[in-house]
């Protein structure tokens, strides 16, 4: 018999600069990945993906919404 470990519930840091959403960072607890995304604002746009699989677009990247 396989002993199956059960892994943490994460919160996953997704970001996108204009093609797609890409997986970053995952982080045990919401603060840290909320500070991870203050200490990036304007790098990118940014979405939690929740334990729970339910998804938050929680930062666009100011450049994105500007014309020409």
């Amino acid at each position: 018999m396989t002993s199956m470990t059960r892994q943490p519930a994460l919160y996953e840091v997704w970001f996108s600069v204009g093609e797609g959403f890409h997986r970053g960072p995952a982080f045990r607890l919401l603060a840290d990945a909320e500070r991870y995304v203050v200490q990036h604002l304007g790098e990118a746009s940014f979405a939690l993906r929740r334990p729970d699989g339910h998804w938050e677009i929680v930062a666009r990247n100011a450049y994105a919404s500007q014309g020409p």
